[in-house]
């Protein structure tokens, strides 16, 4: 079961920590527009591969260069409508707190 979070998926259970970003991308990413993107938290995250969804890393072990994975969903992905709505309520989220933040500091 595959579940899209505010924090990440949840993806049998084990959740999968993250931040959310949608585009906008341009003809050099090669990107379908409204793409969303999944950043893992941390670099010990691995995502899980999910249906309508690559799973991006260029870490180089060689030249000892590490990234963090990150997780396409794409808008033709069964889960996007799902990916989208927790992408839309981190943003509200991330938007409170800053208002939350900006009100105490005036």
């Amino acid at each position: 079961m595959v579940k899209f979070l505010f924090n990440g998926v949840k993806v049998d259970g084990v959740l999968y920590k993250g931040w959310y970003s949608n585009g906008p991308y341009n003809e050099t990413s090669k990107l379908p527009a409204g793409t969303i993107t999944l950043y893992a938290k941390d670099y010990a995250t691995d995502f899980p591969a999910i249906e309508g969804t690559s799973i991006e890393n260029d870490s180089d072990l060689m030249s000892d260069y590490s990234e963090k994975d990150r997780m396409r969903i794409f808008p033709d992905s069964p889960y996007y409508a799902d990916a989208k709505a927790a992408y839309e309520n981190s943003e509200a989220m991330a938007k409170a707190r800053y208002e939350k933040k900006r009100g105490k500091v005036a």
